[in-house]
């Protein structure tokens, strides 16, 4: 059985009988109205044809479409009604609705609003719920808005014509109606002129008209985004949609969308809700002066840009974030001079000579700050993501088994026989496993590593964790698309793109940079870096590190019993943005375990003291 056969076993009139009060009037039958506040009956059935029409107001249909507006239910729902109705203990037809009819038949279906609209403006002074919302009868008459006795009814226009409405209901547990088979379409969409707010719902676009009489454009539902961007009549849109989590995902969603249509807009600052707000219109009812503050504030921001009213709003926010509070990098070293670590949106740059375990700081580094809680990113062009573990694994497996108390050097250093690819001992095993299962259940999420020379796959591992925080070990050896005649043009075009990333992501970039070999024996400074002048203009901060040397200018090397051969580095501060230089700051670095501490503490795990 299919639609057609069910319609031709059942009577629409015993259908619509079941909801409604039907009474014969000649070839039809007519009654109230259920859709809107009927008095006089309205509703013609006509059994011939199998339809109903309100010529009050405007809506019509098949069976199938009334039990579909009354119940508020599928279509599929629907036709299981009826058939529940008529009796009929059938399996349910196969097929979809039929399509609506065409030729002069088709006049039925057609919906006209007007008059139902009119019927409505007429009694709106029948309730105070727009009062109440804070809605002034000058934009009641504006907009048509009336009355049914059950909601208030806000026509929807286009294109100068009424096209359909929303019903908001004032009692029971139903919000909105709209009529069915009408496409909803954003309220206020034909609005034309410079500035323009986007909102959710028709009672908050109505809230921002009257806090600073410009219309606004209300959505009416995500699947309205399409319709939007396909009548794009404004200049600068700003999206200021609900204080929840689903309108921000939405208002994100939007802006983007409208940046790719390449429309001046501006996302609205949830922060800005007063406790306990969740829309526009409750911010009007609650407080309109500072609702209407707010809004010429974000009108500013759209006309002067560059103001410094507009640039204050962000200052403020970016500092009750915290935005820029620092990042401590668990290097006291490090962290010393830059008042407590790494801040967003910043470049920080450490030069080396080899020998001085550079990326074994950096990994130290990346293991802080994952430990933390914080995303990192770790870009190698030298390293194999086997490698960088080795020295994660290696470094946290022997400071575990310290922390523990094991006595001897072979049960604490294991990176040579990870390198190797055999691990002797089969205890040294069993707990080597157990460490690292612990470690990976606490930063294994944290920690990104990318091996590469190309940019744009660094680019792409952003884009993916966008909240992180990214190191690139080493800058001279990144490489990005095009030709270059000389080596400072590819690092400049580097660093851009770079700036461009840390910019648009607001995230700390650490580069890991070379320094001249003639550097590696004079005091640090910052000509010591290749290709200075563009690390030098574009780094928040930039240290040095080089090995300790003795008479002979030969590295000094030691080796302790239980630690292994170890090394001393100094790391100096040669530039600092916001603060001094710091002086030259010794640190001890094992490589067989990739560990760095400091003479004088500072790092998280402090097993070494009184060396």
């Amino acid at each position: 059985m299919n639609i057609v056969e069910l319609k031709g076993k059942i009577d629409i009139v015993d259908i619509i009988s079941h909801y409604i009060e039907l009474k014969r009037e000649g070839a039809s039958y007519k009654g109230l109205c259920p859709f809107h506040h009927d008095t006089n009956p309205s509703l013609s059935v006509s059994p011939e044809r199998q339809i109903y029409k309100c010529f009050g107001c405007g809506v019509g249909g098949d069976v199938f479409d009334f039990v579909q507006r009354i119940e508020n239910c599928t279509f599929d729902e629907a036709v299981r009604k009826v058939m529940e109705i008529a009796g009929i203990n059938e399996p349910l037809p196969i097929g979809k609705k039929e399509p609506l009819p065409i030729g002069k038949e088709a006049e039925e279906y057609k919906e006209d609003f007007s008059k139902f609209v009119e019927e409505a403006y007429k009694n709106v002074h029948k309730t105070d719920y727009l009062a109440k919302r804070g809605i002034s009868e000058a934009l009641v008459e504006k907009y048509n808005i009336g009355f049914d006795g059950q909601g208030v009814i806000i026509p929807l226009f286009h294109k100068n014509k009424i096209v359909g409405y929303v019903k908001r209901f004032i009692e029971g547990d139903r919000r909105y109606y709209n009529p069915r088979g009408v496409k909803l379409i954003p309220f206020n969409i034909d609005v034309k002129q410079d500035i323009v707010f986007v909102t959710e719902g028709i009672f908050d676009a109505l809230a921002i008209e009257e806090a600073i009489s410009l219309p606004a454009i209300a959505l009416l539902g995500s699947q309205n985004h399409n319709i939007l961007l396909e009548n794009l009549n404004c200049n600068h849109y700003i999206i200021l949609l609900d204080n929840d989590e689903t309108g921000q995902k939405q208002a994100l969603e939007l802006y983007n969308k409208l940046k790719g249509k390449g429309k001046k807009v501006t996302l609205f600052d949830s922060s800005l809700y007063p406790e306990g707000i969740k829309d526009p219109n409750e911010w009007l009812v609650r407080d309109k002066n500072g609702f209407k503050k707010v809004l010429d504030l974000y009108i500013t921001i759209a006309k002067k840009p560059y103001s410094l009213k507009a640039l204050t709003l962000n200052y403020q926010n970016t500092f009750r974030a915290g935005k820029y509070k620092p990042i401590p990098t668990g290097i006291k070293a490090i962290d010393t001079v830059l008042e407590g670590g790494l801040r967003k949106g910043m470049f920080y740059t450490i030069g080396a000579m080899p020998g001085t375990g550079k990326s074994s700081l950096c990994i130290q580094i990346t293991d802080s700050l994952a430990k933390q809680g914080y995303n990192v990113i770790y870009a190698s062009v030298e390293m194999s993501e086997y490698e960088i573990q080795t020295k994660l694994f290696a470094r946290e497996f022997t400071l575990t088994r310290l922390k523990q108390g094991f006595p001897e050097k072979k049960h604490v250093l294991i990176q040579t026989e990870l390198l190797k690819g055999h691990i002797a001992d089969r205890d040294k095993v069993i707990a080597f496993t157990e460490i690292i299962k612990d470690y990976i259940s606490k930063v294994g999420e944290k920690i990104h590593i990318v091996y590469t020379t190309s940019l744009d796959e660094i680019r792409q591992a952003v884009e993916i964790e966008p909240n992180s925080i990214l190191i690139v070990d080493y800058l001279q050896k990144i490489q990005l698309n095009g030709r270059f005649q000389t080596d400072k043009q590819r690092i400049d075009a580097v660093l851009n793109e770079l700036n461009e990333i840390k910019n648009k992501y607001e995230i700390p970039i650490l580069l890991v940079s070379s320094i001249n070999r003639q550097s590696y024996n004079n005091e640090s400074e910052m000509s010591a870096f290749k290709e200075s002048g563009t690390i030098e203009y574009d780094t928040a901060a930039a240290f040095v590190m080089t090995t300790k040397k003795d008479e002979n200018r030969k590295d000094i090397i030691g080796e302790d019993e239980l630690k292994g051969v170890y090394k001393y580095v100094y790391l100096e501060c040669v530039k600092n943005r916001y603060g001094q230089v710091g002086e030259k700051k010794e640190l001890v670095f094992y490589p067989l375990f990739s560990h760095f501490e400091e003479e004088e503490g500072g790092i998280e795990d402090v097993l070494f003291d009184g060396r």
